[in-house]
């Protein structure tokens, strides 16, 4: 289920993603302490979902929440989406930021002519309150210096209201689907396709799944050079490199199935085959050395004494 937001309340609206299984050992968890109580006041004999474990979710089902390079280029080309949102989606990305984080930007906190440490955006990290230097990309760097100069003379923050004050509340830059309830209607009706919508982008990803886009494309190289773990965790600010490892396993997978998909190659007809009673040159099962003798350390054991278990304590005499 997912939550839509309208005007007269939360609606939930059915959807085909399973329950992860982080979400599954919270709740099994709280079930689990609540029948322990019971079970301490002799309400219950046992605890019924002692043994009961959460259900893995298939890897498709947890990792397709982000854009592939083709989506990125769809949706950031997009001209149904106002160049201002683009701009925005493209901040989320490029920096690797939440919503929250990417909306209380100032527009002093941009230094784009920076020569050391280089071009440069500077977040408060309202999850951790940590303050934390983000390199702007090359790719992005263009985005930021238009962007900035359709802003008025005098603007505090990177993305204002029409007011200039700062966004709060859940405005995503009319990133999801919004659904109002009509007066007369039982169901909501759909008002705003929402931006993948809008691309054609026929795929559920949330705002924070930019977050990890980002993340994913460094560890796949997608954009010029493949960051290592340890520097991807740094541009996520990352305090858990735990959390980090999950995009870098996603780099691992798309090079499995890049290899998958790539069946050519030389002829395998001069690969000699054996059958499994075949042996090696030297006409016996025995290890054949690269001289075509056998092996004397295969064959005999090294330490010729016995160790200590299995000497003969019979043959000792008294101490």
């Amino acid at each position: 289920m997912s939550a839509i937001r309208t005007r007269s309340g939360t609606v939930l609206r059915p959807t085909k993603r399973r329950i992860s299984t982080q979400v599954q050992k919270h709740v099994l968890r709280l079930v689990r302490q609540v029948l322990e109580e019971a079970v301490r006041r002799e309400l219950l004999a046992t605890n019924p979902a002692r043994l009961v474990r959460a259900a893995p979710v298939r890897r498709a089902d947890v990792e397709d929440d982000w854009l592939r390079a083709d989506e990125l280029d769809v949706l950031l080309g997009c001209e149904g989406i106002s160049l201002r949102d683009r701009t925005a989606y493209a901040c989320a990305i490029g920096l690797a930021l939440r919503l929250n984080d990417l909306k209380a930007i100032k527009v002093a906190d941009v230094d784009l002519d920076a020569e050391v440490p280089g071009p440069h955006v500077t977040v408060r990290i309202s999850k951790s309150d940590r303050i934390h230097r983000v390199p702007v990309l090359p790719w992005l760097a263009p985005w930021l210096r238009a962007h900035l100069e359709t802003l008025p003379e005098g603007a505090t923050w990177l993305f204002p209201t029409a007011s200039g004050a700062r966004y709060k509340g859940a405005y995503d830059f009319r990133w999801a689907p919004k659904r109002e309830r009509l007066k007369n209607a039982k169901e909501p009706s759909e008002t705003h396709a929402g931006a993948l919508g809008v691309a054609g982008v026929e795929r559920r990803i949330r705002f924070h799944d930019l977050r990890g886009t980002c993340a994913t494309h460094l560890a796949l190289g997608t954009w010029g050079r493949a960051w290592n773990l340890h520097e991807v965790q740094r541009m996520l600010a990352h305090a858990d490199q735990r959390v980090t490892e999950r995009y870098v396993r996603r780099a691992m997978d798309e090079l499995a199935a890049a290899a998958m998909a790539t069946p050519g190659g030389p002829s395998p007809r001069h690969v000699e085959t054996r059958g499994a009673g075949e042996t090696g040159e030297g006409g016996n099962d025995s290890p054949q050395s690269k001289h075509g003798r056998s092996s004397w350390r295969t064959q005999k054991d090294s330490n010729l004494r016995p160790s200590a278990p299995e000497a003969d304590v019979s043959q000792m005499g008294d101490p």
